[in-house]
């Protein structure tokens, strides 16, 4: 799930870790084991690495521009936008990262009136 600040991304990880409390992980209670990350320098190699598997065990990433810059997972079939990219390259871009290798995927862009100015 792509933000445009890092402010959005603190707000979205802070409401899904009181939503989920302990049902966000899959095991032992460590970042490593949850089914959402946020997107980080400190968790970028694991995020990646996981995204790349065959059955990567996150679920959900909440991330900036910064997580797409050469990342090739064909695990991705969904990207989700909470508001209007700046422009329309940025927004392909984007969800290019979705179907890398031909399976079908979707685009969700979440938006409101005061987005479209």
């Amino acid at each position: 799930m792509y933000v445009e600040s890092l402010e959005a991304l603190g707000y979205f990880y802070q409401y899904l870790n009181s939503y989920l409390g302990k049902r966000q992980y899959t095991g032992e209670e460590i970042p490593e084991n949850r089914i959402f990350a946020q997107y980080h320098k400190e968790m970028k190699s694991f995020i990646v690495s996981d995204l790349c598997k065959k059955k990567p065990s996150i679920r959900l990433v909440l991330a900036t521009v910064a997580l797409g810059m050469g990342l090739d997972a064909p695990s991705i079939s969904r990207v989700i936008h909470c508001r209007p990219p700046t422009s329309l390259e940025a927004y392909m871009q984007k969800i290019g990262r979705a179907g890398r290798k031909g399976q079908s995927s979707e685009a969700i862009l979440y938006y409101n009136n005061y987005d479209k100015g």
